[in-house]
């Protein structure tokens, strides 16, 4: 899930067959007889208005990542099963594979599309193969985006030629690359990803990059047997997390301890303007550590770690104690707070200093939000979604907006109440939802517009990233407070639109921004 610069919502999720529909909107289900669920590319207005939906399928398919750029397009990635009649893979109407054939397909794709769900291009690195290939050595494992709008999107690929022979793989076996493509789609290079997974380390794994320093991650963890050597290092323990550089170059991995697969699961990974690293994901019971934190048993419980760049030094950690987590959540960094989407359940659902009434005993789960202090880990609130008994709710995804307000993704099986609205599942199979919790209602960005050159800087008031449009040759920018202290400075390379600054404190500042010549334009900036 993911939100642009005006507050438009992007979120990808499975769907069944059974009265498919997006918000009262009817889908089609492409899917087979045997596998029956799509994915859904939904976008949503500020205020949760249905805007349109795209539903990706055909026979099976692995759809794993979802991206969003400074000019509010939206990227989509992912693994197509199918390449023969009558399940063709497709994007809605917009892409209909019906060309392939058993001996001749691709299945790897990369699209893009403009925010109002208008396909700007649609990429498919593969040359024709067969489908034994296609389908059983080719696989996504991840998308992730620069501020130049440049894709890195991490694939299993076997030996051959891709992106119409601008790369040739000449590795044996199955290996790991990361093919990167700018924004007008245009195929840039392969790099080689060093870390060779079999069984589960391959498909749980996870890809990330740090915006503020081009790092890549990964992290994974195994449910049963399973191999791991990366960097050339062996992985030893269930679970792992393991830095590259920015040319994708293997820095570093931590391990858990412990012997038992499938007691740690990661959710997800965050990162600050300093290079910390938030980790979150689910312990069990006392089973395995990962950088010193373990959830002592018989609990299970969800967790948050904050560790610095190289994730030498935990600075800290928090859980809560209760018997119970699921393997799905996630964190989401806004402003000087951590958010977590997951569940709570019980009379008195405590974490840290907070409690609230979740439910009753064995009446099932509720979605939550929890709230905590990014610099301590102190448990700021626990905020549920109510749903009616006996069913399990829980979120999975969290984003926050560019107002700060926190965007909420998840599933639920009957009833869910929302601000005294009340959503009903449609079919037996559990569905979708979107919540947001905002201190005020949606309203236009508040753009202070300057029209020097014709240049536009928004949003303003900000909260981290400052946007501006117009042809700029700016190649550099400074940060100065209203005692003309300089709090900030970088380069802005070419094509970049965008700065972030997070990392200050609320208040009025000049931005200085000037090109190789010496001009300069200063605007004035209202940090939220």
């Amino acid at each position: 899930m993911v939100t642009d610069s005006q507050k438009n919502i992007y979120i990808l999720a499975p769907v069944g067959q059974t009265l498919l529909n997006i918000d009262g909107n009817p889908k089609t289900n492409y899917g087979d007889s045997s596998s029956k669920t799509d994915y859904a590319l939904s976008s949503f207005s500020c205020d949760g208005t249905y805007r349109w939906s795209k539903i990706i399928g055909g026979g099976i398919e692995d759809i794993d990542g979802i991206e969003v750029d400074s000019q509010d397009n939206v990227y989509v990635s992912g693994t197509f099963k199918s390449c023969s009649s009558p399940y063709y893979a497709r994007i809605d109407s917009d892409v209909i594979l019906n060309a392939y054939t058993s001996a001749g397909c691709k299945t790897l794709f990369i699209a893009k599309y403009d925010t109002n769900g208008n396909l700007l291009w649609f990429k498919q690195p593969q040359a024709l193969v067969t489908q034994a290939v296609a389908t059983g050595q080719t696989l996504s494992r991840g998308l992730v985006m620069d501020d130049l709008g440049n894709s890195y999107w991490l694939c299993y690929l076997p030996t051959g030629t891709y992106a119409d022979g601008a790369f040739v793989n000449n590795m044996s076996g199955t290996n790991l690359f990361i093919l990167k493509y700018d924004a007008n789609g245009n195929f840039l290079n392969a790099t080689y990803f060093d870390a060779q997974l079999t069984s589960t380390f391959g498909l749980n794994l996870k890809f990330y990059r740090n915006p503020y320093n081009g790092s890549f991650y990964i992290s994974s963890n195994k449910d049963a047997s399973a191999t791991a050597v990366v960097g050339g290092q062996t992985i030893t323990h269930p679970a792992f997390i393991a830095c590259f550089n920015e040319l994708g170059q293997f820095q570093w991995k931590k391990e858990s301890t412990g012997t038992t697969a499938g007691a740690i699961k990661f959710y997800n990974l965050q990162f600050d303007p300093s290079n910390n690293i938030y980790v979150s994901g689910r312990n069990c019971c006392g089973a395995d550590s990962f950088l010193g934190v373990s959830v002592p048993s018989p609990y299970a419980s969800s967790f948050i770690l904050k560790t610095d760049s190289t994730a030498d030094n935990l600075l800290w950690s928090t859980y809560y104690n209760e018997n119970g987590a699921y393997s799905y959540g996630a964190i989401a960094l806004n402003g000087n707070e951590v958010g977590l989407a997951g569940y709570c359940f019980g009379p008195t659902f405590t974490w840290g200093s907070q409690t609230i009434f979740a439910s009753n005993a064995n009446e099932g789960t509720e979605v939550m939000l929890a709230r905590f202090n990014k610099d301590t880990g102190a448990c700021l609130g626990l905020h549920k979604i109510p749903g009616n008994v006996n069913y399990d709710d829980y979120g999975t995804a969290l984003t926050v907006d560019a107002s700060g307000d926190y965007i909420l993704g998840g599933g639920f099986g009957g009833q869910l109440t929302i601000n005294g609205n009340t959503l009903s599942n449609a079919g037996s199979q559990t569905d979708f939802f979107l919540a947001k919790f905002a201190t005020s209602v949606c309203s236009p960005l508040s753009n202070e517009e300057f029209n020097l050159n014709e240049i536009k800087v928004y949003p303003n008031p900000v909260k981290d990233k400052l946007h501006w449009q117009g042809e700029t040759g700016w190649t550099n920018y400074e940060m100065y407070s209203v005692l003309g202290q300089k709090v900030a400075e970088g380069k802005i390379e070419a094509g970049q639109n965008q700065i972030n600054i997070s990392s200050l404190t609320k208040g009025i500042y000049m931005l200085k921004c000037s090109d190789s010549q010496g001009n300069s334009k200063e605007f004035k900036i209202v940090k939220e």
